[in-house]
């Protein structure tokens, strides 16, 4: 029977595809009272590096993952509870945490992502959630799809969520004929045709908020708001520092 006074800390999973982490440090000490969403340790993947926040309020009473070491998905990295709560009770919660198995999703998370051949090129794309409402996801200047790493799932939990790698980025084609925000957002545009996605929410950061005004700019009626982000293509008057 789970005890309710007690709250793990285990080892997130940041995206579709990720099977194990590494904690890399500790950033609080046992006895240390722990506030919701105080960062406690840091763990990196082979995609990613972030910091564990903690979802519950209580005091660390165990750090049991060792730095510089990987661990699964949902394993038990520490260990939060009241005062109250006896180290011989800890002792056996801890004894008696059982690392759920893998999701059976590794087909899902091999379908999750795709290529396409367009007249640019081969272009990388994730695909997530089946709302009704579609989402289009444009990453910045040097980055790729995995940047919306920490957003993509939450967002495909109210629609159909797909982020690509532009044309020059990530795993797509390397060669750009045109790398303007004009030749780039008719490569977005026609990513969307080519999957049949008739409209959009497009969501751009830094150079992709440019990619996505111009993509509206373009074809109006395909896109159906913009979310920009520390956007590029405002103008120099914009945060010109």
């Amino acid at each position: 029977m789970t005890d309710e006074r007690i709250k793990p800390i285990v080892m997130p999973k940041w995206g579709l595809s990720m099977q194990e982490g590494k904690v890399t440090g500790w950033l609080a000490e046992e006895g240390a009272k722990i506030d919701v969403g105080r960062e406690i340790l840091e763990v990196e993947t082979d995609k990613i590096a972030g910091v564990v926040e903690a979802t519950d309020a209580g005091i660390l009473r165990r750090r049991l993952g060792a730095p510089d070491t990987v661990y699964p998905v949902k394993a038990l990295l520490g260990v939060l509870a009241d005062e109250g709560v006896s180290d011989s009770e800890i002792d056996a919660y801890v004894a008696g945490y059982i690392t759920p198995a893998p999701e059976e999703g590794g087909e899902e998370a091999a379908d999750a992502y795709g290529s396409l051949d367009l007249p640019e090129g081969r272009i990388r794309y994730a695909r997530r959630g089946g709302g009704p409402h579609n989402a289009v996801l444009i990453h910045g200047f040097g980055g790729d799809l995995d940047n919306w790493l920490f957003n993509i799932d939450a967002l495909a939990e109210a629609a159909t969520v797909h982020a690509l790698d532009l044309p020059g980025h990530g795993q797509s084609v390397k060669a750009i004929a045109d790398p303007t925000p004009a030749g780039l957002a008719r490569t977005v545009l026609a990513f969307m045709d080519a999957l049949g996605i008739a409209d959009a929410h497009l969501v751009g950061h830094s150079l992709g908020g440019a990619v996505a005004i111009e993509a509206a700019r373009q074809a109006k009626g395909k896109v159906r708001s913009l979310v920009l982000i520390a956007s590029a293509g405002l103008g120099p008057e914009i945060n010109a520092g």
